[in-house]
This record gives C-alpha cells, sequence and structure tokens, in this order.
C-alpha cells in the first residue's frame, strides 16, 4: 500500500509540472535566449571540446543535445526545461523524506515547488536552463548528504550495520555538487548547508566533538575555493583583476541598494504576483529610507524567529512534544536555508544583475518546505483519505490546513499558466512587464528594436530616445543606435556615433561592429574595415557577414568617387550585386535627388529603393511605392499590380502596428 500510495503521488507530482507549463511549449525565444541558444556557436557546432571549456558548461552541453534531438526549435528546449524541473520536483520529494519531513509534508513541499510562479522565470525561459540544472544537482547533492548524515550520525549509528555502504552517498553529494557550481555559482552555498544540516540534527552536542571542527573546516575551505573560482570565471561582470565595479558608481549606493533586496525577495517568494523579466529598472538606493530599514529590520526578524523556535523549546522541552520540538527545529532550517542560499546574490560581491526571480530557484524550496511541515502539523498524524480533509466538525485546524494548501496550490497554479502567456514572446513579456513598473532602459530599447524589427526604425528611434534619458545604458542600446543610422541611410551619423563611443571607451556589440564594417568596407576604407572585422567573435547569425567582410579587398568599393554620379551608380550596382540593400539608400537616394536620371531608369532606381525600404523603413516603402506609380502615370502607362497592391497591403500593416499597438513581425 505504501509504495502504491508513492506511485500515486509521484504521478500527481508529474501532472502538476506539465498542467501549469504545457501552456509555455508555443512561446518564442526571448531576451537571452537569442544570444545563448538560438545564435551561439557551441551549441549548432556541436565541439564539446569547446563546449566545456566554456563558462557554466554544463548548461551548454544541455543545449547541444536538444539541439541535436530538436533542432532549433524553442518549444523542444523549453520541453527539456519542463523535464528537468519535474526531476528536480521528484528529487526534492526524496530529499525531504532524506531530511526527516514525513511523506505526506514532503509531498505538499513538492507540490508547491511544482507550481510556484517564481520559477516560471527558470523554468518557462529558456536561459534559465541554468537555474534548473544548479538548483536539480543542488537538491541532489544535499539530498545524498541528508540520507548519509541520518545513517552516520551517533543516534543511528548502532541500528544500522551497514554504515560504510553509506559512504557512498557522501561521494555523490560531492559529486552532484560539483555539477552544481558547473551549472551556476549559487551552488557553493552546498558546503554551508551540509554543516547547516549536521547542526540541525545533532545540535550542541556537535561542539564537543573534535570531528566536527575539521569537517567544517573542509566545507568552508571548498565554498571559499568554490565562490573563487565562480568569481575568477566569470561570475561576476562587475569584478576583475582590475578592480570592482558597484551599481550607481559607488559603494554606497551599491550597498544600501543592496540592503533593500532581501525584503524584495522575500515578498516575491511569499506573494509571487509582481513578477517581471525586465528587472533592469530596480531602482538604486541614493540614501537610507524606510525600505532600507524595512528590509535589514526583516533579516533580524527572521533571526529573532529562528531564535525563539530554538531556544523555545529548549526552555519548555517538559511541555514541548517530539513532534512540536521537531517542527520548530524544522522551520528554524529552512528559514536559515532561505538567507544562506539566497546570500550569494544579495550583492555582497557586486553582481551584473541587481535582482532577477530566477535567482529564487532554490531559495524558494525554503518556504515550500515551511508550507509542507506547518500543513502536516496541523494535519496530525491520524491518516485519512482526501475528502475527509476538509470536513471542519471532524477536526478544524487539518480542515483549515487543507483548505490553506488547495487555495495556495490553486492561486499560484493559476498565476504560473497567466505568466507562461505573458511570456509568449519578448512584445508579451514587455508589456505585461510595463503594467507592474515602469521599464527600464533595457525594455525600452528592446521594444525599440522590435519596431525596427518591423521595419518602423522612426518608432523604434522613439523608444531608443527614452531609453538614452534614463541615463543608462549598454553594448545592445549602443549598437541597435548604430543599426538605426544605417537603417534610415544616414550612414554619416552612424560612424560619427561610433567614432564617439569609442572614444569615451564604450564597448559596441559584434553585430554593432560588423554593421560599421560595413559602412567602412563600402566607402573604400578597407583596413579600417578588416580591423573592426578581426576584433569581434561573431555568433552564428553573423559568420556570414563576419567571413563576407574578411574579403573587402576583392570588392573594389575603393575605386568609386562618390563625389561622380556615375560611380555612385555603379557603387550601388555593385552593392546590389553582393547582396548589400539596406545600405544601398543613401546611394539610391543621391541617384534620384541629382537630377540625372528620367523616364525607366528613374522608375527603376526608386522602384529599388521602394524594394529596399520594403525591408527596412515600412514608412519610406509606402512613400516610394506612391512615387513610382506617378512616374507611370506622368509616363502614361499602367503602374504595376505588385507596387498598387503593396501599398494597400503595407498601409493596413502600419494601422495595425502603429494604431492598434499590434506586435506582427514580417518577414520577406
Amino acid at each position: 500500500m505504501e509504495g502504491k500510495n508513492s506511485k500515486k503521488q509521484i504521478f500527481f507530482l508529474v501532472l502538476a509540472v506539465f498542467f501549469v507549463y504545457f501552456n509555455s511549449l508555443p512561446n518564442e525565444f526571448i531576451f537571452d535566449d537569442v544570444p545563448l541558444v538560438q545564435n551561439s556557436l557551441w551549441i549548432t557546432s556541436g565541439n564539446f571540446t569547446d563546449i566545456l571549456r566554456a563558462y557554466r558548461p554544463l548548461r551548454y552541453v544541455s543545449y547541444a543535445l536538444d539541439y541535436r534531438i530538436f533542432g532549433m526549435n524553442p518549444a523542444g528546449f523549453r520541453l527539456m526545461n519542463i523535464i528537468y524541473h519535474t526531476i528536480s520536483v521528484l528529487t526534492l520529494f526524496w530529499a525531504l523524506k532524506m531530511f526527516g519531513l514525513t511523506k505526506r509534508a514532503a509531498f505538499v513541499a513538492a507540490l508547491i515547488f511544482a507550481v510556484h510562479p517564481v520559477n516560471t522565470d527558470a523554468v518557462a525561459y529558456i536561459s534559465g536552463r541554468r537555474d534548473v540544472l544548479m538548483g536539480l544537482f543542488y537538491i541532489l547533492s544535499i539530498g545524498c548528504f541528508f540520507k548519509f548524515y541520518r545513517t552516520v550520525s551517533p543516534s543511528e549509528r548502532a541500528v544500522n550495520g551497514a554504515v560504510k555502504k553509506q559512504w557512498g552517498m557522501l561521494v555523490l553529494a560531492l559529486v552532484f555538487m560539483v555539477l552544481s557550481i558547473s551549472s551556476k555559482e549559487m551552488g557553493t552555498t552546498i558546503p554551508l548547508v551540509f554543516i547547516m544540516y549536521a547542526a540541525y540534527k545533532d545540535g550542541s552536542a556537535l561542539l564537543t566533538k573534535p570531528w566536527f571542527y575539521i569537517v567544517a573546516m573542509i566545507f568552508l575551505i571548498l565554498f571559499s575555493f568554490f565562490a573563487f573560482l565562480a568569481i575568477s570565471g566569470g561570475g561576476s561582470a562587475l569584478v576583475s583583476l582590475e578592480g570592482i565595479s558597484f551599481h550607481g558608481n559607488s559603494p554606497e549606493v551599491h550597498y544600501l541598494t543592496a540592503a533593500t533586496i532581501f525584503l524584495h525577495y522575500l515578498k516575491l517568494t511569499v506573494f509571487p504576483w509582481k513578477i517581471i523579466l525586465d528587472n533592469a529598472g530596480y531602482p538604486l538606493v541614493l540614501d537610507w529610507n524606510f525600505e532600507v530599514f524595512f528590509s535589514i529590520l526583516s533579516i533580524f526578524v527572521l533571526v529573532f524567529i529562528v531564535w525563539s523556535l530554538l531556544t523555545t523549546s529548549r526552555k519548555n522541552k517538559t511541555n514541548s512534544t517530539a513532534e512540536r520540538l521537531e517542527t520548530r527545529h524544522g522551520i528554524a532550517f529552512w528559514i536559515v536555508f532561505f538567507i544562506v542560499s539566497l546570500a550569494p546574490v544579495m550583492q555582497i560581491i557586486p553582481l551584473h544583475e541587481i535582482v532577477a526571480v530566477h535567482y529564487l530557484y532554490v531559495p524558494v524550496i525554503s518556504f515550500c518546505s515551511i508550507a509542507g511541515i506547518l500543513f502536516d502539523y496541523f494535519a496530525g498524524d491520524e491518516k485519512i483519505e482526501f475528502s475527509r480533509m476538509f470536513d471542519f466538525s471532524k477536526n478544524r485546524k487539518r480542515a483549515c490546513a487543507a483548505l490553506c494548501i488547495t487555495l495556495l496550490f490553486s492561486l499560484f497554479s493559476l498565476r504560473t499558466i497567466s505568466r507562461n502567456f505573458e511570456m509568449k514572446n519578448i512584445w508579451t513579456v514587455l508589456h505585461a512587464d510595463a503594467e507592474k513598473q515602469p521599464l527600464s532602459f533595457r525594455g525600452l530599447f528592446t521594444i525599440g528594436a522590435e519596431y525596427l524589427n518591423m521595419k518602423f526604425p522612426d518608432k523604434a528611434w522613439e523608444y531608443y530616445k527614452q531609453s538614452i534619458d534614463t541615463g543608462y545604458w549598454d553594448p545592445n542600446l549602443l549598437g541597435n543606435i548604430i543599426g538605426y543610422h544605417i537603417v534610415k541611410g544616414h550612414h554619416d551619423e552612424a560612424v560619427a556615433y561610433y567614432e564617439d563611443m569609442v572614444k569615451k571607451g564604450e564597448y559596441i556589440t559584434s553585430n554593432g561592429t560588423l554593421n560599421i564594417a560595413y559602412i567602412y568596407m563600402i566607402r573604400g576604407d578597407c583596413d579600417t574595415a578588416l580591423k573592426l572585422t578581426s576584433s569581434i567573435v561573431p555568433d552564428a547569425s553573423e559568420v556570414k557577414r563576419h567571413e563576407f567582410l574578411k574579403k573587402c579587398r576583392e570588392y573594389g568599393f575603393e575605386k568609386f568617387d562618390e563625389n561622380n554620379i556615375y560611380d555612385v551608380y555603379e557603387k550601388q550596382k555593385l552593392m546590389k550585386d553582393l547582396e548589400i540593400n539596406v545600405e544601398r539608400k543613401p546611394y539610391l537616394k543621391k541617384l534620384i535627388e541629382s537630377g540625372g536620371f528620367e523616364g525607366e531608369k528613374l522608375i527603376e532606381l526608386v522602384s529599388d529603393l521602394a524594394a529596399v525600404d520594403l525591408v527596412s523603413d515600412i514608412p519610406e516603402a509606402i512613400k516610394y511605392y506612391k512615387y513610382e506609380i506617378e512616374l507611370y502615370a506622368k509616363a502614361g502607362k499602367p503602374a504595376p499590380e505588385v507596387a498598387l497592391r503593396s501599398i494597400v497591403m503595407l498601409e493596413d500593416y502600419s494601422h495595425k502596428v502603429l494604431d492598434e499597438g499590434k506586435y506582427l513581425p514580417l518577414e520577406f
């Protein structure tokens, strides 16, 4: 009967995960999914030797395996995230039983963990694979240690004659710890959890054991070693041999802001409604305020609760049942676990992201475990059918506990499902985030980039300008601004902006650098173009253009005189033959406005410019299609059907995007 019940619980846990995450499968690649997965050469090349040398190698190994199975299909990558999360849930169910919880408490905890909304940022977000893998190996590691220590602890050693066999669990715990850290640096706290569990099981008695100090020192050295490897290996972009950078460019501002983070995460853990992906707008704290005070106070309150749970039990030991004592100690352990597992992302060491919801994937286990412990405590020892759990006439405490867990499961499930819908694509998630708080500079320029992708550069510039006005920027925004100038045909502005940013010491993305290298190439400055080309490592989407630029000298752009209208004509013709299209725009405009062409030759140039704008600037495409029709009318000829239909289609498309605010990427 026991095994049958376990199978039912496992089935229900698996069902719960797929029930809340199934609707995320059709979602697209968003945010970091694009550079980390969609455009990653490591994933598509299949060179596992290079992958194993990468930062967080296990993540890339798992992505590469997904690519072999599913190709570049986001549903396949997301399905594997769901499967890994399912394994984490089942592993947590086992680990909590090894910890000492009853099967009922462990099941409730695993069930809440399965559907907790903060996990959407790790499970439904393909780039969250790092957190899911780290969490899976984290749970396996501490679960193995729990089993090992329960077996070899002094209280159980006498009744277990197979103690030596359990040392294998310690080896497994250490192996899984290394795998967890290889997935993400938050795994460095695992040795601290080992020490915590030993203290939880044996308490002050450990202080009289010399071996405890030796083992604790070994684990602390392991923690320090792995923490150092994590930081030196790229765990923080703000820490390097050159020094430490702080958010707000000030240690005071940085640590005042960091002081508010704990309360932020605590609120998200208990009330996970305001979940956002665009975390770059987390407000910097410039001076002491009530938010800083209450966040620090919340830590002291939790510490006081832990102290009360431990000391009150000892003082009133004669009046406390063993069950109540175990409940209090269990709650105290998981409160401390929340603080310890969250410590690496509390900005003690500056990290590039001030806050991120996916950081909670492991810490949220504490909330789930406490929920399971409390439910089990109030439900009582009596084994009872599920339908009788809600019978208030028999046991009010048990019925209230069952009702609370049911409501928690239902509300969390609904929020997780709704969040998955919000994460359908970059457009939906940013607009959902904007309803909860103003978008950050990153959110603003990302929406701008989507308008640029939809061929509305002027609308994109509105968002780029808002992003710049926040006073913050990053290499992606700078690269996007270069792209905007090129799309608009403002080559001089693009070059001037790039050179100004370089003088200021700003880093430009590889895509932005390639774009500006193209401009230098078509201007005949191959030396600069080749220098820029050799300075970057292209991603999968940039390899073709990167290789094209390497042959710069073969194309002969340096022979053209831009002050000679016929040279300009030949240059744009060469660009067309080489399939360099968007960059032709200023040259086509110059030819059209020169007055040196008329009749069919002018119509051909206008038609070419309309076609170029069709893939880069829809309003301009409409303008030049209309001009083409006018030229045909002046020549007494019927306009091509394609031009007439294009105007109707593009005006309708513009209305839907600009007036109705719809997200409709066009591919031509």
